[in-house]
């Protein structure tokens, strides 16, 4: 059973990767790619994890407003410790996914997960699409 800041999260979150478009420049080529609807149902799966983990520990937390950067610290630093090296990778790409899509990313550089161009790598198939829907 699914509380209530799980379902304005996921929904908010849902509604803001669902379906996005990316520009890719490849050889200096624009190229429109879609994020594979596998790709989205794992972030919701794992988004679901870290909410049901965060409800957990914290319960005072009922929406998504009340959500707090030491909420997410907690998340990063114990409840994904006991996870091998690449889950929790991809449960840090999810917590950036999360924290975008809520407006607020200065705390990325706070829980030191921002992407910065010196670490080199991929970049990320889909972005985070602002809503203007109220929720």
């Amino acid at each position: 059973m699914k509380s209530l800041i799980q379902d304005m999260v996921i929904k908010k979150l849902g509604n803001n990767i669902k379906d996005v478009e990316v520009t890719k420049t490849i050889d200096g080529v624009k190229k429109q790619v879609k994020a594979e609807a596998i790709t989205i149902q794992k972030h919701q799966s794992r988004m679901q994890r870290i909410l049901d983990a965060i409800e957990a520990r914290y319960p005072e937390v009922r929406y998504e407003w009340q959500l707090k950067c030491k909420h997410f610290s907690w998340a990063k630093n114990e409840f994904m410790k006991d996870y091998a090296e690449s889950t929790q990778r991809d449960f840090i790409r999810t917590l950036r996914l999360m924290i975008t899509a809520l407006g607020k990313e200065n705390w990325l550089n706070i829980l030191g997960i921002a992407k910065t161009e010196s670490q080199g790598g991929r970049p990320s198939a889909f972005a985070v699409r602002k809503s203007k829907r109220m929720y």
